[in-house]
């Protein structure tokens, strides 16, 4: 395992992040009561002559805890069929800045190689470069749909 942790700016007051990542997490929670976000994750090989780019669709999962106090929820995401690709489980978390200049969402959890539990050996390069991209184009999901959601909400205290 290894850990991983990313952070982004949001366009918001830190009183309105919570709200609206409830807003748009409840817009897309499943049977299964977690949140099933969809991101396109960039990626280059370049161990391979010539380099190869391609894109991979990463289902990324989000669980938000009962309560409207909560700063966190749990996230992760798994190879979906047959894929090659770094597993994740983990939390996003959302705090003030100083100064009260607005707020910062971070992925900070562990990554697990695919195959690990079959012996198959993968590239930790490779796998730490796609978790890395997997994780920011899920901040940058979220970001985008939070600045829509969040801009039609009143400011709260307790983010």
């Amino acid at each position: 395992m290894q850990r991983l942790r990313v952070e982004a700016d949001v366009d918001l007051p830190y009183g309105s992040i919570g709200s609206a990542l409830r807003r748009y997490f409840a817009s897309r929670i499943g049977r299964d009561g977690a949140a099933r976000i969809p991101v396109r994750v960039p990626t280059v090989a370049t161990h391979v002559t010539p380099c190869v780019r391609f894109e991979r669709e990463v289902y990324v999962e989000v669980r938000m805890p009962e309560g409207a106090r909560a700063a966190s929820a749990q996230v992760s995401w798994r190879p979906e069929g047959s894929a090659v690709f770094p597993s994740f489980d983990g939390r996003l978390a959302w705090h003030r800045l100083p100064e009260n200049a607005g707020a910062r969402i971070a992925v900070d959890g562990f990554t697990t190689p695919p195959g690990e539990d079959n012996g198959y050996r993968f590239d930790p390069a490779i796998g730490a470069q796609l978790a890395e991209a997997t994780a920011h184009a899920f901040l940058l999901a979220v970001r985008l749909a939070v600045a829509r959601m969040g801009s039609a909400l009143p400011a709260r205290q307790d983010g």
